[in-house]
């Protein structure tokens, strides 16, 4: 996993924002189409590997998670102010 000197996170293989996707967040792997939901087992079907909080407030702003497949995703999960 390469890291983005500037703000010291690390870099996803993908980036999906979540406040643009209907229904109940869940959505398919870009690398793999496995479906990704909330609701899902963690362990089965992805791990949570960062949550990404905002200086100074600790809002979660995105969350790095990996597939089963071994491919990385950024849920981007801020909108106005809101956490999803």
């Amino acid at each position: 996993m390469k890291t983005n000197e500037q703000n010291k996170s690390p870099e996803a293989d993908y980036v999906i924002d979540l406040t643009k996707l209907h229904g109940s967040g869940e959505f398919p792997c870009p690398g793999c189409g496995n479906e990704i939901s909330p609701k899902d087992d963690k362990d089965k079907n992805y791990q949570i590997l960062q949550p990404q909080v905002e200086d100074g407030t600790n809002e979660v702003t995105s969350i790095l998670i990996q597939c089963r497949c071994k491919k990385t995703l950024r849920l981007k999960c801020r909108r106005k102010n809101k956490i999803f």
